[in-house]
């Protein structure tokens, strides 16, 4: 997430608490202009607008969201769902910022995002601290699912693991199961920090890394094991709170969304696709991939023209993730072995209930030859249901299983 410096912008309490502690970042320019948005340029995105623009895809972004109508957001918000509706959030926020770069259309000479086209479902998870906030990320994700998102940004993160609630994992799977592709940011604690920053470390969510303008990893992007991909970081332009716009460094939450913006223009190219398939011919694509992954850019930085303009990039095997392929395989057996015990269990059961009730049968025949009435017998109980064992992070979570 872009752990937002107080230098530079001082969001509300509520909003940082949703926050990291912050880091020292280039300082940002601010004017009520936005900037020439380069990396638009150095992405191609007239050329791959020509092709695809993200429509037909909706986009969740779940962080602090603003209370203000932006020109360049008119048309592709979504209503905003927020879970504590008490919570007092900024008049611009962060996570306008966000929905910008994904979908702002520049209109009023505001933010041009990268899917234009592309729809913004907001959910606001502003809470009276950070344990509030954090906690309503499972249900973020479960109703992003549930409102028909195909792709889930997440532009924060924290290494404080306890605030992130178990269910968190669980969501995430159901998430994946409906064909939902989660992007969160790594972290802005800096290129020789190794932090495990939560919710980007999970299994089943892909972790975003920023670059500079050098197409280099940018200064403040964390590194690690379980980074995927990476997307530029600075030289961007965001809203600040007063509703001026601000070029600098926009963090790995910046990076996530164009990530997610990226993978909406080819999904809305390719809507036959899974989302298996679009991660996978982005992981083909990115500027690194023909090497292992590193733990500073993953596979690289996004090169959405390539599948666009280019035709590159293998889609592959639909129902595989391209990264975390061995994992799933591991649950789909583990969950097929506990169906099966079931059924087993069931059977058991079953057999031994027809065995009683056969007993009970010659017993009351036996006691009404006899005109006695035999004690009425307790009726069975109900069979729980099998307990849902909330996942905690596998040990094997960064599973690179190339497919």
């Amino acid at each position: 997430m872009r752990q937002l410096p107080s230098t530079r912008r001082t969001l509300i309490a509520l909003a940082v608490a949703l926050l990291l502690p912050t880091v020292t970042a280039p300082a940002a320019h601010a004017d009520n202009r936005v900037g020439d948005q380069r990396y638009l340029d150095a992405m191609k995105a007239e050329e791959m607008w020509k092709v695809s623009q993200g429509e037909g895809v909706t986009i969740a972004v779940v962080t602090v969201h603003g209370r203000q109508s932006l020109p360049e957001l008119e048309g592709r918000m979504l209503p905003t769902k927020r879970f504590d509706p008490s919570a007092e959030s900024p008049a611009s926020s962060y996570g306008d910022s966000m929905a910008s770069l994904i979908a702002g259309t520049g209109a009023g000479g505001g933010i041009k995002g990268l899917a234009p086209k592309a729809k913004i479902l907001p959910i606001d998870i502003a809470g009276k601290d950070a344990v509030a906030a954090y906690g309503h990320l499972p249900r973020a994700v479960d109703y992003a699912v549930d409102k028909g998102a195909k792709i889930i940004t997440i532009p924060f993160s924290t290494p404080e693991a306890h605030l992130i609630p178990r269910k968190t994992q669980a969501a995430v799977h159901r998430a994946h199961r409906k064909g939902v592709l989660m992007f969160a940011a790594s972290g802005d604690d800096g290129t020789e920090a190794f932090v495990e920053n939560y919710p980007a470390v999970l299994p089943g969510v892909v972790r975003v890394g920023a670059t500079d303008e050098n197409g280099e990893q940018a200064e403040f992007s964390t590194s690690g094991s379980g980074l995927t991909l990476a997307a530029p970081g600075t030289g961007i332009t965001t809203l600040d709170e007063d509703g001026s716009y601000q070029t600098g460094s926009g963090g790995t939450g910046s990076a996530t969304a164009l990530t997610s913006a990226a993978a909406a223009l080819i999904w809305a190219e390719n809507p036959q696709w899974t989302g298996n398939q679009v991660l996978r011919t982005m992981i083909h694509t990115a500027d690194r991939s023909r090497s292992a992954p590193t733990e500073r850019l993953g596979y690289g930085a996004i090169r959405p023209h390539k599948v666009l303009l280019d035709n590159e990039g293998n889609p592959g095997a639909p129902d595989t993730h391209p990264t975390f392929a061995s994992y799933y395989a591991r649950l789909d057996a583990d969950a097929a072995e506990a169906t099966a015990d079931t059924k087993d269990t069931d059977a058991t059961l079953l057999a031994g209930a027809g065995l009683v009730a056969g007993l009970l049968l010659a017993a009351a025949t036996l006691y009404s030859r006899r005109r006695h009435r035999s004690p009425g017998a307790e009726p069975a109980g109900q069979i729980d249901e099998l307990t849902v064992i909330e996942l905690a992070p596998h040990p094997d979570a960064q599973d690179r299983a190339r497919t």
